[in-house]
């Protein structure tokens, strides 16, 4: 398998980080697929010591753009609404909207029920909330964004009591019947954004308060998270992050009566997807899964494509994981973006400073199945170098864990390992140099612009343990403790990190795909 970066093709076959330059379009979002969806409502309560029954709650609003723009390198709000609560003899509380940059998705409106001495109806919302006793209509759904509750039980039917269903993105809440049933929640609906096919924003079921036994049956909750409604006490909450409405109260029927409140509805979940490897930052998990990338909010946060270039300290666009895992960050300032062309940009490092480097993402290092095999490819154009320079680094508390050496006599390498054949590379200012370490345990390989140079052997930690991993600087702690005279003043072309050793023909391959733009 392989990856395109310009018009240049490189293997994948565990290639786990990418930190190339040559292609902006590789790194950086136009537009996303999103899918918003709000809070459910909380179903209707009863707190009436009768056989009052509550309306299930409205689903939380749903919104999904195939399409939305986004700008690279500018911080998106991401708000995930909360699902309404309830508690015993009280309304329920209002449910909360989840807001993705402009699109602003509505909260569930609650279940009709009673509480304090008095009955409240249902409100409308994303999708609106059942209605209950006294033929008390279901509440409005925002248009395009869920649908109507259903209608509760009439006056004229003595001891029917029954809630009707919460509205769902799919469907309007069911209506009861003069039996006393309550109505089944409207169902929400199926999105795989997610990379499985999930329903969202489903209604809550209506509970019932119907005396007679054969026909007391509560409300389902409709599919995409709704509670059922109860045909005893509590109606059942919602399923979280899914925008669900929660099941409306119920009461066994007939003397001693029981009070119940409704279930809450569920919390609400933004969820971005696009193609291809990793291109933005934010969300409580970060998934690939068919060809995408997978952005999933369960609470609130800041979706920030990445930029390509954006400099001082922010994050690179040109850095990509191909599993997602994290990003390189220029630390610091100082960092700057260089074009050249179209054939050879770059990250510069600055020379002389110690307060700026690049920062790779060592939790690639920490998950890596093995953490003693491994290949580390780099291509990087030297501009001043007065002694020895240092990098790129590994440590665990600010030891020289791994070390590549730039010495002053023209030569590079492992530092303080044992040569066991060939020789040290060489390099000389101002020209482009490709160097790929392998590791095999203790024996290393290293490799000159596709060809052997030399092998060593050298112990060290496993990478799994590694906590610091810079580019640019040697660590005397953990990232800090930097030398000005020790940084790498240079131009960094190309950085590629496998979970495998790579075969001496892979190494030769990968050069030979990258040579031409990088003017070797």
């Amino acid at each position: 398998m392989s990856i395109s970066i310009g018009r240049s093709t490189i293997t994948t076959d565990g290639l786990v980080l990418l930190l190339d330059p040559a292609d902006s379009s590789n790194y950086t979002l136009s537009n996303v697929e999103v899918l918003v969806v709000a809070g459910g409502g909380g179903g209707g309560t009863n707190g009436s010591g009768n056989d009052i029954a509550g309306g299930g709650g409205g689903a939380g609003g749903l919104v999904y753009n195939s399409s939305y723009n986004v700008t690279p390198g500018s911080a998106i709000t991401v708000t995930v609404g909360n699902g309404g609560g309830t508690s015993q003899n009280t309304v329920p509380t209002a449910s909360q909207n989840s807001v993705f940059d402009t699109i602003t998705v509505v909260g569930g409106g609650r279940g009709a029920g009673y509480a304090g001495g008095a009955y409240f109806t249902p409100t409308s919302g994303g999708s609106g909330g059942g209605g209950t006793y006294a033929n008390n209509s279901g509440a409005d759904g925002t248009t395009g964004q869920g649908n109507k509750g259903g209608r509760g039980t009439s006056s004229s039917v003595p001891g029917a009591y029954a809630g009707g269903g919460g509205g769902g993105a799919g469907q309007s809440g069911e209506n009861t019947n003069r039996l006393g049933k309550g109505g089944d929640g409207g169902d929400g609906l199926p999105f795989s954004i997610s990379g499985s096919l999930i329903y969202y924003a489903g209604g809550g079921g209506g509970g019932t308060g119907y005396q007679n036994q054969s026909y007391r049956l509560a409300g389902k909750g409709g599919r995409g998270g709704g509670g059922n409604g109860s045909d005893v006490a509590n109606g059942r909450p919602a399923v979280p992050n899914t925008g669900g409405g929660g099941g409306g109260a119920g009461n066994a029927g007939g003397a001693p009566y029981s009070n119940g409140f409704g279930g809450a509805g569920g919390s609400g979940v933004v969820i971005v997807r696009y193609p291809g490897p990793q291109k933005a930052t934010g969300g409580n998990t970060i998934t690939q899964v068919g060809g995408y990338t997978i952005h999933t909010f369960t609470t609130s946060g800041t979706f920030t494509p990445l930029s390509f270039p954006s400099n001082n300290g922010t994050v690179y666009g040109l850095a990509n994981l191909i599993n997602g895992r994290g990003v390189a960050i220029a630390r610091g300032g100082g960092i700057t973006y260089q074009s050249y062309s179209s054939r050879k940009p770059a990250l510069r490092t600055p020379e002389n400073q110690i307060s700026s480097y690049v920062e790779l993402p060592e939790y690639i290092l920490q998950t890596l199945p093995n953490g003693e095999t491994w290949t580390m490819e780099f291509a990087a154009t030297l501009l001043t170098h007065s002694a020895a320079r240092y990098g790129p680094h590994m440590t665990v508390s600010g030891g020289n864990d791994l070390i590549f050496q730039w010495l002053s006599d023209g030569t590079a390498g492992l530092y303080n390992a044992t040569l066991v054949s060939g020789s040290l590379p060489t390099w000389t200012l101002n020209t482009t140099v490709m160097f790929a370490l392998t590791r095999n345990y203790s024996n290393w390989g290293l490799y000159k612009n596709g060809v052997f140079a030399a092998e060593y052997t050298y112990s060290m930690t496993n990478v799994n343990n590694i906590q610091g991993w810079i580019l640019d600087q040697e660590q005397d702690a953990l990232k800090g403790g930097f030398d000005p005279n020790q940084n790498i003043n240079a131009d960094w072309h190309h950085f590629s990190f496998y979970d495998r050793v790579l075969s001496a023909s892979e190494i030769q391959t990968n050069f030979g795909a990258l040579r031409g733009r990088l003017s070797i």
